[in-house]
């Protein structure tokens, strides 16, 4: 597996800081009592922090932030063998789920430096429903008690015998529900269960009304928009260039947590937000843009109410996203956006194989410089689809994802 550099670089920092904290603990050796190991797991699982655990072997009991390596560790596991541990029968998880994880090998001062992560979910508090205990020969029994909650305060672990705070576990149910969540934040994770909406017409408006189920304080209004005269470059890459245009407002009671243009394309088999755009300027020339694209970052929130209009089991709809998608960019991050961006600044060049494989489509806008400039915008947006895909095949391969 090939580790990226900021993975590196989060774990030797936590490494240099010679003290333990919230979401991360040393280990000079791997645990002798599958037990231990299982409680220091759902320690990091339930950590206050909400991020991601780290359990880091291969550093000094005695010095903190002295690498002594794993490599002879007669207690070593792989991850594999961590996972069946996990999905043992002997451990009874409540609601079935147990903590997910990954182990990697990290090389510091010619040592193996092993660390588990311990994912971060919403799925927390991780506990077992039912005792488990082993012994080690000529050993006490270790147990994991049933229903006890063991999370991470600073660098202490709840005691084995002991269950967390009832403050602790508040917090812990809190994150699952969403309740620490902004409503923003909150209304991205509702918006992706399109089964938990209701939607009416409202009679005063005329604007169509959607509202949850569970919590009917979070609404979605679409209200109907004057048509430019012409539609964008977009439209004309569906069998047919009529477009509605539309005002989308998500409401927390009379809130107002976001508003966004919408579009109908293809006639209005397919409605989506607008895409945001980006600029690929010249470095000799600042003021001289070269290419420019239409782009979503996944998990915002208007990547979300895109989710949330779109109808999978509608074939005429799934044709259409798919020609929106083949002109339209997503991006995982912000971060990730602007890495391509910069990418093209200051290497445009790499783009030009693949613009030269894109044919000029046929635009029909009844303006002829409009026809022009759109059938090239469509190409370029083809041939950055194309280099996007192989652009973050090479980041995977090269281990900066």
């Amino acid at each position: 597996m090939i580790i990226s550099s900021e993975f590196y670089k989060i774990i030797g920092d936590l490494i240099e800081s010679k003290h333990e904290g919230d979401y991360w603990d040393f280990k000079q050796v791997y645990h002798s009592n599958k037990v231990d190991l299982i409680h220091d797991i759902l320690c990091m699982a339930n950590n206050r922090s909400g991020k991601d655990g780290y359990i880091i072997w291969g550093i000094s009991d005695e010095n903190k932030g002295e690498v002594c390596g794993i490599e002879q560790d007669e207690n070593r596991r792989t991850q594999q063998q961590i996972i069946d541990l996990l999905q043992s029968q002997k451990l009874k998880w409540a609601f079935g789920v147990y903590p997910s994880i990954e182990l990697r090998t990290l090389y510091f001062i010619n040592h193996e430096v092993d660390v588990l992560i311990i994912k971060s979910t919403s799925d927390v508090p991780y506990y077992l429903t039912e005792d488990y205990s082993y012994t080690l020969e000529k050993g006490k029994p270790r147990i994991i008690r049933a229903n006890h909650i063991y999370t991470r305060v600073c660098d202490t672990n709840t005691p084995i015998d002991k269950s967390a705070t009832p403050h602790q576990v508040e917090m812990l149910w809190r994150r699952r529900f969403g309740l620490d969540l902004s409503p923003l934040n909150q209304v991205k994770g509702k918006l992706m269960r399109r089964k938990d909406w209701m939607s009416y017409e409202d009679d005063d408006t005329g604007d169509e009304v959607y509202y949850n189920k569970f919590s009917p304080e979070y609404t979605v209004k679409i209200r109907v928009m004057e048509r430019p005269e012409y539609p964008p470059f977009y439209s004309y890459a569906q069998y047919n260039e009529s477009t509605g245009f539309y005002m989308l407002y998500v409401m927390y009671h009379s809130t107002v947590l976001a508003k966004m243009e919408m579009v109908a394309l293809d006639s209005g088999r397919y409605a989506t937000p607008s895409p945001d755009i980006s600029f690929i300027h010249s470095r000799q020339d600042p003021t001289t843009v070269q290419y420019q694209y239409r782009f979503f970052v996944r998990n915002s929130i208007e990547y979300c109410v895109q989710q949330f209009l779109y109808n999978s089991d509608n074939s005429e709809e799934v044709y259409a996203k798919q020609r929106f998608d083949d002109v339209v960019l997503y991006f995982d991050n912000a971060q990730q956006e602007e890495q391509f961006r910069i990418e093209l600044e200051y290497h445009p060049e790499i783009l030009t194989p693949y613009i030269k494989k894109e044919e000029k489509p046929e635009v029909y806008s009844g303006n002829k410089e409009l026809n022009k400039e759109y059938a090239n915008r469509i190409k370029i947006s083809k041939a950055l689809k194309a280099f996007q895909k192989d652009w973050t095949v090479h980041r995977m391969e090269a281990g900066s994802i």
